[in-house]
């Protein structure tokens, strides 16, 4: 036979409740257990925290930041900026220069085999993998502390592969249009400055990963308000960058590219936002 008992949590030291006790509680978050002969427990919560209640919520959500492979993940990540630092440092900075200065930008797009640098890569090495760390983030707070089937490392690293596998296929219909289009040159300038988008995000998003995962005294959800901010900063630039530089430069009608900055760039955004809305 089933049987059951409450557990109700305060700010004090939880409490029993009898199955028989009828009494109204108010101002408390309380949780059924079920059990039974087999000793299967399970926990649910009967009401979501009110809006007083959220900054504790979510500090307690975030604990499970601190795993092994965070640490470890995060450590990596800093291993490759301190080899880039050691081992390519001008080339390094010229390339995030390049996404202020247009002399730069102008001078790496033409060198041979810039796309596939040691430093284009490691930078977006280390922004896939801090995007992945902070869609991880997205996930808990969406989906709660249950991912699953798959343990967190594996959520994690299906998150990041799904951002990697999306980044190629980004690349591969851009290089279709350029090749029915003819517009070579634009696309090496369209896509270097879609690269410097990853790249600065990998380096903006570095010290926000380190004190959000180790830091409680602010909330998950606020680390991911700011960088969701961050996110909309860098990519409003990286659009009004790619509207300037086609049409002073490349002389494209500023209506094609309008046309193609909404149905390309801004249009899938808003899909994912729409979607992360519904779920929430």
């Amino acid at each position: 036979m089933l049987t059951y008992f409450c557990i109700v949590v305060t700010n004090q030291n939880p409490y029993w409740l009898s199955p028989s006790n009828d009494s109204v509680f108010v101002g408390v978050k309380p949780y059924v257990v079920y059990g039974s002969d087999s000793d299967q427990f399970f926990h649910r919560s009967l009401s979501e925290p009110d809006q007083a209640d959220y900054s504790q919520y979510f500090t307690q959500r975030s604990t499970s930041f601190t795993a092994d492979w965070i640490f470890f993940l995060l450590l990596g990540v800093l291993f490759l900026f301190a080899y880039l630092r050691r081992y390519s440092g001008r080339q390094m900075n010229e390339v995030l220069a390049s996404f202020w200065n247009s002399r730069f930008a102008n001078q790496l797009i033409r060198e041979e085999g810039a796309f596939v640098g040691n430093v284009n890569i490691v930078l977006l090495l280390n922004a896939f993998l801090l995007l992945g760390f902070f869609g991880f983030k997205l996930w808990l707070f969406v989906f709660g502390d249950n991912p699953g089937e798959l343990p967190a490392l594996g959520v994690y690293a299906v998150i990041t592969a799904s951002m990697v596998v999306l980044f190629l296929l980004k690349l591969l219909v851009h290089r279709l249009f350029a090749g029915l289009f003819q517009v070579g040159d634009f696309l090496k300038d369209y896509l270097w400055h879609y690269f410097q988008f990853f790249q600065m995000l990998g380096v903006g998003l570095l010290p926000i990963a380190i004190i959000s995962s180790y830091t409680p005294s602010f909330t998950s959800f606020t680390w991911l308000i700011v960088v969701v901010c961050i996110l909309l900063i860098v990519f409003v630039i990286r659009l009004l960058k790619t509207f300037y530089r086609s049409v002073a430069e490349y002389k494209i009608s500023p209506l094609y590219i309008i046309l193609y900055l909404c149905a390309f760039e801004i249009l899938p955004w808003i899909i994912a936002c729409k979607w992360l809305l519904e779920v929430v």
